[in-house]
């Protein structure tokens, strides 16, 4: 039985280990992200900078991705569609504390001219919750405008729709 015990302790401390090491590889690669931000002016690598402080975020280390918020949401206004795209994405994984910025420039970039960036800014606002309630009608508009209940987008506007309006049990 001690064995068991012991192995029991030994794997938690390999995994607490491994947690402990992806963390602080999570927060170098922000600070990394935040760095390329601060100096590049090259999209692609502005791009990548942007998703990856989403992708910090969403690795559980909000706090080390937090202070490049306001690169994402100038992000949101690039007149790189690869950036803009990025940052619609990411300001949803990061949700700033400034939802409502956030959520009227989301509900914006439904007009985009392109495709991926209206699509990652429909995930954004989905993943926003009943905050994004402001959106709905930009939402709706968009969805009438593709006229395709079958399309693509128009299935993830419903599916944001859903997030945003739950519906409540009876």
């Amino acid at each position: 039985m001690s064995r068991i015990v012991l192995a029991a302790v030994a794997v938690g401390l390999a995994l607490g280990a491994s947690v402990r090491a992806d963390n602080k590889e999570n927060i170098e690669a922000a600070k990394a992200a935040l760095a390329t931000l601060e100096k590049t002016k090259d999209a692609k690598e502005r791009a990548a900078a942007i998703a990856k402080l989403g992708k910090v975020a969403v690795a559980g280390q909000f706090e080390a991705a937090k202070p490049g918020i306001p690169k994402v949401m100038d992000g949101l206004n690039d007149k790189d569609a690869g950036v803009r795209a990025a940052a619609a994405l990411a300001i949803g994984q990061l949700g700033p504390d400034d939802a409502d910025a956030a959520i009227k420039k989301l509900a914006e970039l439904l007009k985009d001219k392109d495709d991926t960036v209206k699509s990652n800014a429909v995930k954004s606002l989905g993943s926003f919750g009943p905050k994004a309630k402001s959106a709905v009608k930009d939402l709706q508009a968009a969805k009438k405008e593709i006229g395709d209940p079958q399309n693509r987008f128009s299935r993830e506007i419903d599916a944001a729709l859903r997030t945003i309006n739950p519906k409540k049990p009876k």
